[in-house]
């Protein structure tokens, strides 16, 4: 069966007890002793409102985390270890930058690769290409930069060298390349299934020294996206950011156009 797609922003809202125990707080420090000013209940209860909100999300997390992965997969497309590292480490950070899921730009991440465990990172952390909080430097690595604007704390989670699937499952990482490429036997391919399994189930839920490194780093100066006004590329007619244009004998041109030109000459 095909799973659910499921925002975890929206899900994490808790269970039964958990709203309850939110509600009854949230009472609390709404309706405080009267001698107490509106204004400080006020700011008493929005603090509150985001302490309990991260709270709970962070226990949602971890305890659903199988969940999480599953919806990650209908957004992904496929289960595999690399989207399982990308769901886990985007819970790491989340919880060591006490960071709730970025609606804007609040929580940056810096990929060191282009591969499944992007997906799990824009799916659960909320770093997406869309918002510009999603930057992709290839290195070819299972490492992830996080960045909590609003605290200005960072942290860097990499898979470790002795938990990589050649590593772990020297086996289904053997046969790997014969079940991708379409020649493996049937004993082959449930070797490899049955390895990307056990390597799912132990990117979910290994201690956390077992299979990641988490290292705070110092934040990144990573500028916000700026909003600007388009320009007309002069040979297509087509508006293009001023950014990504390209200035040719005082007319603007955007990429495609300006390397049609230059091959010309």
């Amino acid at each position: 069966m095909k799973p659910h797609f499921q925002n975890p922003a929206h899900r994490v809202r808790g269970s039964r007890w958990t709203r309850d125990f939110s509600s009854a707080v949230r009472f609390f420090l709404f309706f405080p002793s009267p001698a107490v000013p509106f204004r400080v209940r006020v700011q008493w209860r929005c603090s509150w409102n985001k302490r309990i909100s991260l709270i709970t999300t962070k226990i949602l997390l971890m305890k659903d985390i199988d969940r999480i992965f599953l919806d990650a997969v209908g957004f992904h497309g496929h289960s595999c270890p690399g989207l399982a590292i990308g769901v886990r480490a985007a819970v790491i950070a989340r919880d060591v930058l006490s960071a709730g899921r970025a609606e804007d730009e609040d929580l940056v991440c810096i990929a060191e690769t282009d591969a499944c465990g992007v997906d799990g990172i824009q799916f659960v952390a909320g770093c997406t290409a869309g918002k510009g909080n999603l930057i992709i430097h290839d290195y070819g690595k299972q490492a992830f930069s996080f960045l909590n604007r609003a605290t200005g704390k960072a942290v860097r989670v990499a898979v470790r060298p002795e938990s990589s699937m050649d590593a772990k499952e020297p086996e289904g990482w053997t046969v790997r390349v014969k079940v991708f490429g379409g020649t493996a036997t049937p004993e082959e391919t449930a070797v490899f299934e049955a390895s990307k399994e056990r390597m799912i189930d132990f990117y979910l839920h290994a201690p956390l020294d077992e299979a990641f490194s988490v290292t705070m780093i110092p934040a990144p100066e990573i500028p916000k996206a700026k909003v600007q006004v388009s320009v007309i590329c002069a040979r297509c007619g087509e508006p293009v950011m001023p950014a990504k244009a390209v200035e040719w004998d005082g007319i603007y041109l955007c990429v495609p156009c300006s390397e049609a030109e230059s091959s010309r000459k």
